[in-house]
């Protein structure tokens, strides 16, 4: 039997209103793991437990990204750690330390 929810991205990139923004996150940027491997900088690549990001996604861009670390927020959405949380200060300033910030 197939799911009785569609692929919430194909669902999400089918609503005629969806915000230029929301359909930006979901199709861009166009990166490669090549292109991945040509960042300079250290990155944090972060989302939340119960994204919509998938996190095998968050941790092919933290692993394939030199320097690069993926961290996956247990419990958290899309944004729901950044704003008026207390877990997104640790976690940067553990990142800061690791790279010799």
């Amino acid at each position: 039997k197939g799911s009785l929810v569609p692929d919430f991205e194909a669902w999400l990139l089918s609503l005629e209103d969806a915000s230029p923004l929301t359909r930006m996150m979901m199709v861009e940027p166009v990166m490669t793991v090549e292109d991945m491997k040509t960042i300079g900088c250290p990155a944090l690549i972060m989302s939340g437990g119960h994204d919509l990001i998938r996190p095998e996604h968050t941790r092919l861009i933290g692993e394939n990204i030199p320097n690069g670390e993926a961290r996956i927020i247990p419990g958290e959405d899309h944004g729901s750690y950044i704003s008026n949380s207390p877990k997104l200060r640790p976690i940067l300033l553990e990142f800061f330390e690791s790279i010799g910030y």
